[in-house]
């Protein structure tokens, strides 16, 4: 696998709905977002560069929302603790695809210089067509840096959606997922970074016919049908700056499933890529 990308001209998701700043008070406290935004859940985001790794793990793939359309409510209390409201028309929806509104917050406290934590909530009807099945869940984030050069991340996610017609299998579904990711500076040119992530998808509600079936946004490669299975990624990336504003990363990556046949009759995956970005 190949990527390639640059930082003025991602595929950009927010293009056509960006987000606006409405309010922001003098001392940039408080602030008033409308529009297009991204998620507040996860250690990775969209914008591929800046993330640990050059791929994606499953937790940013199956537990989070990429984007959603609304207002957010911001607000700095003091220099260690900050929450955001979120009032929007669900998961990667623009128009919502229900008549009911989607609701997420995060609450971040900074414990010192070299240590942070983030816990988000989420919850609302996600189906196209049903106003009921809520699907809500927490997902917590930590950082921690352990000496100068080496840096630490976690993530932990809980999900849960109330019985409907397009889950997989009769009554409610729930799906848990762990993450963990390590950086070493070499020097100011040279990082490798470590993932590794479980994801227990036990009902099939975010995996069965589609890495995003559920929320009816397939990409990549589907899964086949199936009412739940466990996947596990370990991913080594190499992070490089050849030259100023050009970065480099080699990747090597294992996913492991525990359903027969989930990478194309095979339980097991093995893949070799590197994403080129220029910076500027």
């Amino acid at each position: 696998m190949v990527g390639l990308y640059f930082q003025n001209s991602p595929v950009n998701f927010l293009r056509d709905f960006p987000c606006r700043n409405v309010l922001r008070n003098e001392a940039n406290k408080r602030q008033f977002n409308v529009g297009k935004q991204v998620t507040l859940m996860g250690v990775e985001v969209i914008e591929e560069p800046v993330n640990p790794n050059w791929s994606e793990g499953n937790q940013f793939l199956l537990a989070e929302n990429f984007t959603s359309t609304g207002v957010q409510l911001q607000y700095q209390w003091t220099d260690k603790l900050d929450t955001e409201v979120r009032v929007n028309n669900g998961w990667d929806d623009v128009k919502d695809n229900n008549k009911s509104l989607s609701y997420m917050g995060r609450i971040g406290y900074v414990f010192n210089p070299n240590m942070n934590i983030a816990v988000v909530g989420y919850g609302g009807p996600e189906e196209a067509g049903n106003n009921s099945a809520w699907r809500e869940g927490i997902n917590i984030v930590g950082n921690y840096k352990i000496t100068p050069k080496l840096n630490s991340y976690i993530q932990f996610d809980y999900g849960h959606e109330d019985a409907n017609a397009v889950l997989p299998k009769a009554g409610d579904a729930e799906w848990y997922a762990a993450g963990v990711w390590l950086t070493y500076d070499f020097t100011d040119k040279i990082e490798l970074a470590l993932r590794a992530d479980d994801f227990d998808d036990k009902d099939g509600a975010r995996t069965s016919g589609g890495i995003l079936a559920a929320t009816g946004t397939p990409i990549g490669t589907p899964f086949p049908a199936n009412t739940g299975q466990n996947l596990t990624s370990v991913t080594l990336t190499l992070n490089t700056r050849p030259f100023d504003n050009f970065q480099f990363r080699p990747e090597i990556r294992w996913d492991h499933s525990d359903l027969a046949g989930a990478f194309g009759g095979r339980k097991n995956q093995f893949t070799a890529g590197f994403g080129i970005a220029y910076l500027f």
